[in-house]
């Protein structure tokens, strides 16, 4: 059976910093439920989707047009992040294998220029990938599609309540880290073709790579951070806008989770204890006869019965699955009442 999509509100209890566009229209039970086999791809195809191909616009019955998003799964883009200590070792290596300009005659300029270009190079070595992340960030993020907007907030939430930065803050402190870095170089490369001798220029370049060093071995823990909030983003499910898509909904330990293995080729963990599902589980069903991908099922953390504010972030992740994610929402329930106290006929029926 297939459930309305209720306006939730603010899944992250508040207002997101990412500006998140409304959702559109689900599609009507008609184009689930397809005639016969023959035209069974067509008539699963919805009429409207939430996540557009990367490049279009998302779509209305009516208004303006909304801004860019990208398709679901826009959190694979996010951009690699290198631990500060393999960038920093990386740059050491680097910056000593820079040769020496000897068709430069003159010593002293030769050694100016040499001192330049080493504390440039090594400045470059570590500030390069530091910006590509920074715009690789800010630049998937501006086109989420709403529902993969409220896991960045959930996700941020959680990190926060475990005792982290936000990645607002996170993302300003791996700025400020470029910032100094590029400051240094600058003023040490400056200061270097400028020497008035030759040992001059090589101590101002000893300092500034040495100062350089000590920054990062210093504050480069915000890039470990950043690493490990990205590698939790990358785990959201990439739903393909070209299938329909099967949100499993219900109270903990009913089995939607043994749903999800019986019938797709997802593998969520199956134990008999509430709250086994600790995420979102995505799998494919497959055409018996040809082997193509059909539809994709989704399994979501269980639903206790309280208000929307009483929940954690697990419970919100399944509301946001029921409010943005273009699908029919199916309600598990298990009437055996052997699901646990927590997953009661009463509690699931009150959820």
């Amino acid at each position: 059976c297939s459930l309305p999509h209720p306006p939730f509100g603010s899944l992250s209890g508040g207002s997101s910093f990412l500006s998140a566009p409304p959702g559109t229209v689900p599609p009507s039970a008609s184009h689930l439920t397809p005639p016969s086999p023959a035209n069974r791809r067509a008539a699963l195809q919805p009429p409207l989707r939430l996540a557009m191909q990367e490049g279009h616009y998302a779509t209305s019955t009516s208004g303006p047009k909304r801004k860019k998003v990208l398709e679901m799964g826009a959190m694979q883009r996010l951009p690699r992040v290198f631990p500060g200590h393999e960038l920093l070792s990386r740059a050491i290596k680097r910056t000593s294998r820079v040769p020496e300009d000897l068709t430069i005659r003159n010593s002293r300029a030769r050694g100016r220029k040499f001192a330049a270009e080493k504390i440039m190079y090594m400045s470059k070595e570590l500030s390069k990938p530091v910006g590509e992340v920074l715009d690789g960030f800010r630049s998937v993020m501006r086109k989420l599609c709403p529902f993969e907007q409220v896991v960045v907030d959930l996700t941020v939430r959680s990190r926060e309540l475990a005792g982290y930065g936000s990645l607002q803050e996170t993302l300003a402190l791996t700025k400020e880290l470029r910032k100094r870095t590029v400051a240094i170089s600058k003023a040490a490369a400056q200061a270097a073709a400028n020497a008035e001798t030759r040992v001059q220029a090589e101590k101002e370049c000893e300092l500034a790579l040495a100062e350089m060093q000590a920054l990062w071995e210093r504050d480069s823990w915000v890039l470990e951070q950043l690493l490990d909030m990205s590698r939790e983003l990358k785990c959201t499910p990439a739903l393909s806008s070209k299938l329909s898509t099967v949100v499993l909904v219900g109270s903990p330990n009913v089995g939607k989770s043994s749903i999800v293995r019986g019938i797709s080729t997802g593998q969520p963990e199956v134990n008999n204890y509430p709250f086994t599902t600790r995420g979102m589980t995505l799998g494919h069903v497959l055409d018996q006869d040809s082997g193509e991908q059909i539809a994709q099922v989704m399994d979501t953390p269980g639903l206790l019965p309280r208000s929307d504010e009483e929940r954690n972030e697990m419970e919100l992740l399944t509301l946001a699955s029921m409010e943005h994610i273009d699908s029919v929402v199916v309600f598990v329930m298990d009437l055996t009442g052997g699901s646990g106290e927590k997953s009661s006929v009463e509690a699931q029926l009150t959820v």
